[in-house]
């Protein structure tokens, strides 16, 4: 069942790369660089409470990511979609080795804030898939105390919010530079992927670059 899963989502989105009837509008590609840190507080703690317990492990990531834009300015210019592929490096802190994880998924992209005339803002959420050669340290570590079970292959969720570096520096070439913090989050959707109930949760920092 899993490698049936897998293969209609990689199916769906090698199809959303080809080309169509429709052609986007303007930007129609972008690139992100990001750093992250663990944290061992869950998704609800950092994003509801405010509750930052970083990993004592000292874990980290870095990853680059690629995305198309597939409908760009939809609702009088207030959401993007983009299809996006990402690949992670985990800093294990010689704790394991570091290895690489693998994202794919949608990503929607709000765009239309009060002050955007001053200053550009947009806010993403992207839904997808993930695969790890490994198990990160972060989540191995929390499951295997809590007497649980683990996956390299789970739900992949990430959001964030980001400004246009022009607007906040005034230097022109910043114009398609975009700089923000998100969260990155893996997990088993409360066991539905791989009867897996947790996962791991690193706060990140972006540097995003739009192509016309």
């Amino acid at each position: 069942m899993k490698k049936v899963i897998i293969g209609l989502f990689f199916l769906a989105f090698l199809v959303s790369f080809s080309d169509s009837e429709f052609e986007p509008d303007e930007p129609k590609y972008g690139v992100k660089l990001m750093y992250g840190n663990g944290y061992k507080s869950t998704l609800q703690n950092l994003v509801l409470d405010w509750d930052y317990n970083r990993d004592p492990a000292g874990t980290s990531l870095v990853g680059l990511s690629g995305e198309k834009y597939l409908w760009t300015n939809i609702w009088n210019g207030s959401l993007d979609i983009s299809a996006q592929v990402g690949l992670i490096y985990h800093l294990e802190n010689n704790y394991q080795d570091d290895f690489f994880q693998y994202n794919a998924g949608v990503k929607f992209t709000w765009k239309k804030f009060p002050w955007s005339k001053y200053v550009r803002t947009k806010v993403y959420v992207l839904e997808g898939l993930s695969y790890a050669n490994q198990i990160p340290y972060l989540e191995k570590e929390k499951l295997d105390f809590e007497g649980k079970s683990h996956s390299n292959f789970l739900n992949y969720l990430e959001f964030g919010i980001a400004v246009n570096l022009r607007d906040i520096t005034r230097i022109e070439p910043l114009d398609d530079f975009y700089g923000g913090v998100g969260i990155s989050h893996r997990s088993g959707i409360f066991g539905l992927i791989n009867g897996v109930h947790g996962g791991s949760n690193y706060v990140t920092f972006y540097l995003e670059k739009e192509f016309k």
